[in-house]
């Protein structure tokens, strides 16, 4: 299980009922690897232009 949370100022002033709330998302392991390897290859693009 992996516990996420992220805040959003204009959500909460909109919506103060979302305050503290816990959402539960299932993704499949395969759609998860696939963003997992996006991150990947986004940083090492990043690394590589930053060590020029």
């Amino acid at each position: 299980m992996i516990t996420l949370e992220f805040w959003r100022e204009e959500h909460v002033v909109s919506h103060p009922e979302d305050a503290g709330a816990v959402c539960v998302v299932e993704i499949p392991a395969e759609e998860f690897i696939g963003i997992l390897g996006g991150i990947v290859a986004a940083l090492e693009a990043s690394w590589s232009g930053s060590r020029l």
